[in-house]
């Protein structure tokens, strides 16, 4: 199953804290943010399965990655 953009997990082109300050530099107001963990016990077993099919992957422990995807939700502010 691809990950968002289908691409690598082992990018990062901004951080939470970059990403809140370019929205708010732009207008917009941020309502909601959720972080999405990446190594839970589904993307775990999912994992053992491609190995098994002999898929090249790693087997890593799950909840022990600071990988995260974050999804922010934000609303453009009115200018007065």
């Amino acid at each position: 199953m691809p990950t968002e953009l289908d691409l690598p997990d082992h990018l990062t082109f901004a951080g939470k804290k970059h990403l809140i300050g370019f929205l708010e530099e732009a207008g917009f107001q941020v309502v909601a943010i959720k972080e999405l963990r990446r190594d839970d016990f589904v993307n775990f077993v999912k994992n053992i399965v491609k190995k098994i099919i002999g898929r090249n992957v790693s087997i890593r422990l799950p909840y022990t990655s600071g990988h995260r995807a974050i999804r922010i939700r934000a609303r453009l502010v009115p200018s007065v």
